[in-house]
């Protein structure tokens, strides 16, 4: 057993099946995701990927977006 079927049992009412569903889901998506990002790494390149990433991650945070990208991505590309 893993942390996430702990954390899953002790916050929730699932069950046993539940939970390893929960968990499953949740480390098959590394494997769905690895190689068509390995691709696109591959294409593009390891910095702005990162950034692609990061720009990903703050489009779900609306309400403090301007303020986080712009303190984050300057620091991870290089603008040269």
């Amino acid at each position: 057993m893993t942390f996430l079927f702990h954390i899953l049992k002790s916050i929730t009412d699932f069950d046993y099946t539940k939970v390893m569903l929960v968990q499953f889901a949740f480390f098959s998506a590394y494997f769905l995701f690895s190689v068509p990002w390995s691709k696109i790494v591959n294409k593009i390149g390891y910095q702005k990927t990162m950034v692609v990433g990061l720009v990903t991650m703050e489009s779900g945070r609306p309400s403090v977006r301007a303020r986080c990208i712009c303190s984050v991505v300057p620091a991870v590309v290089d603008w040269r």
